[in-house]
């Protein structure tokens, strides 16, 4: 009897073996793999416009200019001046060098100028020794020259502007005169008054076609004036190129 239980015991340790949690068959294949469930796809993003735009606080300060920090204009200019009087006229070569200074927070601003003038011509005198009247006599003109006038200010580096203008001048003849005088012409010593306007930055700035290309070779400055040298006043016109 005991020989059978022992017997039906052994007979029935598989099926106990089977019945344990986590058992499994010990002969064949391995189980098949579990394949992973979807994962739900991510909620789209909800665009809630454009960035905030961030910008840096507005500087209120206040900064106010003074009449006296205007800049300085620099002016160089040359060109053709012709002047006449009675029995003598004279023509030649005129250049400019100096500069000014405005004052004042306006559109239009006054300025004082400083610099110096050269000039380099020839005096036509009536003399009857001439064959044809007239006497050619060589002569050269230079000083220090002031000008007070008007800027219309831009924020160029030259303005447009107005001016009246003043030389105290030094003149030399021609060394001829020493050997041969010419009645009426001498001295050494000249003045020179003007009233001239300059639109230098007007034709440099407004070329907006191809026939304003022209207007560069038009004179950037005009001057109307006396001159009184080497013994005679003479009146006329100074046409120049330059700022």
């Amino acid at each position: 009897m005991m020989t059978i239980r022992i017997a039906l015991l052994l007979s029935l340790l598989p099926a106990l073996a089977l019945a344990q949690p986590g058992a499994g068959p010990v002969f064949g294949p391995p189980p098949k793999p579990v394949d992973a469930q979807p994962q739900p796809p991510a909620p789209a993003a909800i665009d809630l416009g454009a960035a905030p735009i961030i910008s840096a606080p507005i500087d209120t300060t206040v900064t106010e200019r003074g009449i006296l920090s205007t800049p300085v204009g620099l002016h160089m200019n040359a060109g053709v001046e012709i002047l006449g009087g009675s029995g003598v006229s004279s023509s030649g070569l005129r250049t400019h060098l100096g500069m000014d200074k405005s004052i004042g927070t306006w559109r239009v601003q006054p300025s004082l100028g400083l610099g110096i003038t050269f000039a380099y011509g020839a005096l036509r005198v009536d003399d009857l020794r001439a064959l044809d009247g007239r006497v050619s006599i060589g002569y050269r003109d230079w000083g220090p020259e002031a000008q007070l006038g008007l800027r219309w200010v831009n924020g160029g580096i030259v303005d447009t502007r107005v001016f009246a203008s003043f030389s105290y001048l030094r003149v030399d003849l021609d060394s001829r005169l020493m050997l041969d005088a010419v009645e009426g012409v001498e001295g050494s010593r000249g003045m020179r008054a003007t009233i001239g306007a300059s639109w230098a930055d007007r034709i440099v700035s407004d070329r907006s076609g191809d026939l304003d290309w022209l207007l560069i070779f038009a004179p950037q400055q005009v001057e109307a004036g006396w001159l009184r040298s080497a013994g005679s006043d003479r009146f006329g016109v100074t046409l120049s190129y330059g700022i």
